[in-house]
Order: C-alpha cells, then sequence, then structure tokens
C-alpha cells in the first residue's frame, strides 16, 4: 500500500512540474537620460554607444558635402553676376535672390542623400547604406524627397538672409571712412567679411532654426512604428505638434 501511495504521489509529483506555470516578471524599462548640454550629451553617446556612433551617418555626410558647397557656391555666383548684369539699379536686392535660388538647386539635388544621413544617425540599428536606402523608398522613389518642403523652408530664407545681409553689411562697413584709412588693407578686409558673416549667419540661424527642428523630425518619422502605418504631418500640422507637445523652446 505504501508503494503504490509513493509511486501515485511520485507520479503527481512529475505531472506538477512539468507543467508549465505561466509567471509574471516585471519588465525593466529604462528611464529616459535628461541631457545637460552639448558636453553631457557628448559623454553619454561615448559611454553608452562608444565613440563610433559619434560618427553615425559619416559617409552620407562626406557624399552630401562636396555636390552641395560646389552646387551652392557656383550657381550663387553665376546668379549673383547674371542678375547684377541685367539690373543693375537693384544690387542690394540681387543678393536675396540669387542666395535663394542657389539653395533651391542646392537643396533639391543633395535632399535624397540628406534623408539618408539623418536616417542613419537617428536609428543605430538602421543597418547599411544600402538598406537605409532599400527602406526609405520602400514607398516610392518620391519619399526620397521626405522633408524637402522644410529644408526649402529653412534654407532658402537662411540663404536668402545671409547673402543679403552679408553684402550689405560688407558694403557699409567697407565705406566707413576709420575703415578707408587703415595701412593694412587686406586685413581690415578679412576683418570686414568675418563680421558681416558672423552677423548675417547668426540672425539668420535664429530666423530659420524651427525649420531646421520639423525638418529633421519629418525626415526620421517613418522609422517609428506608428509613423510607418500613417501619412506623415504636413509642415504646419508638425509645427503646431510639436508646439502643443514640446513647447516653443523645443
Amino acid at each position: 500500500m505504501d508503494h503504490m501511495i509513493c509511486k501515485q504521489n511520485s507520479q503527481l509529483f512529475v505531472d506538477a512540474t512539468t507543467k508549465r506555470i505561466p509567471i509574471a516578471c516585471p519588465v525593466h524599462t529604462p528611464t529616459p537620460v535628461q541631457l545637460r548640454g552639448t558636453m553631457h550629451a557628448l559623454s553619454h553617446i561615448v559611454r553608452s554607444e562608444g565613440i563610433g556612433a559619434l560618427y553615425a551617418g559619416l559617409p552620407p555626410t562626406l557624399l552630401i558635402a562636396v555636390p552641395s558647397t560646389v552646387l551652392y557656391f557656383t550657381s550663387y555666383d553665376l546668379l549673383l553676376a547674371a542678375a547684377k548684369r541685367k539690373y543693375p539699379d537693384h544690387t542690394d536686392a540681387v543678393p536675396f535672390v540669387s542666395g535663394s535660388l542657389a539653395r533651391c538647386v542646392a537643396a533639391t539635388v543633395v535632399s535624397p542623400i540628406e534623408l539618408i544621413r539623418i536616417r542613419m544617425q537617428a536609428a543605430p540599428n538602421a543597418g547599411s547604406f544600402a538598406a537605409v536606402i532599400q527602406r526609405s523608398i520602400a514607398g516610392g522613389f518620391v519619399a526620397l524627397w521626405r522633408g524637402l518642403v522644410p529644408t526649402l523652408a529653412r534654407d532658402v530664407p537662411f540663404s536668402a538672409m545671409y547673402w543679403g545681409v552679408f553684402e550689405l553689411l560688407k558694403k557699409r562697413l567697407a565705406a566707413l571712412p576709420a575703415l578707408q584709412a587703415t595701412d593694412n588693407p587686406a586685413q581690415t578686409q578679412l576683418g570686414i567679411a568675418f563680421v558681416a558673416g558672423a552677423t548675417s549667419g547668426s540672425l539668420a540661424s535664429v530666423a530659420t532654426q524651427p525649420f531646421d527642428v520639423i525638418k529633421t523630425k519629418q525626415q526620421i518619422e517613418t522609422f517609428s512604428s506608428s509613423a510607418e502605418t500613417g501619412k506623415p504631418l504636413r509642415v504646419w500640422r508638425l509645427m503646431h505638434e510639436i508646439v502643443r507637445t514640446e513647447g516653443v523652446g523645443t
């Protein structure tokens, strides 16, 4: 009898131990890091992802630099010279228009490469350069120009303000009697160009920074699961959404 009971109990024990009993285990969700400035962000990236993460998206960045710079400055010089010949009475307005048109040409040509660069930097596990391109064109070839509208909304006013204010300031500063009487004209011209460039660049950057934020958010949105199932937000709606959820300071 004892043998039978032990055998029966041992069978029950085996049955009990072979059953799969679901156990609820708490899932640890890492707390987002609150970055406290540029140096803190730099050190956090190096510690968490390695120094190689600082150079994410470098190949497309190098591909952007050469054609963008060549197209931009070549187009600007050609347009500026042609406009000054055709409209000699409007020399102050010519740099605004020439800068805008030159930026339109450069931004449109390099926009697909810029899109790939942004997505490679935004997603650490995005894959190779070719893989990101393949994923980007999944929604059609035109998808490579996603973010072009906010890019133009940022770059065209920036170029117009930069070149317009730069040429105007340079002309006004060069006309000052105190600067004309200097003994070192080359050094004076360098100082004038530095002051004019720094001033015009600062003003243009402050005015167009919101569109840079919108451009970046629109270009990386398809790498989130929520954006892949819906249509991308338009520029003004996306701007309103950013202000509503994150504030104007974002």
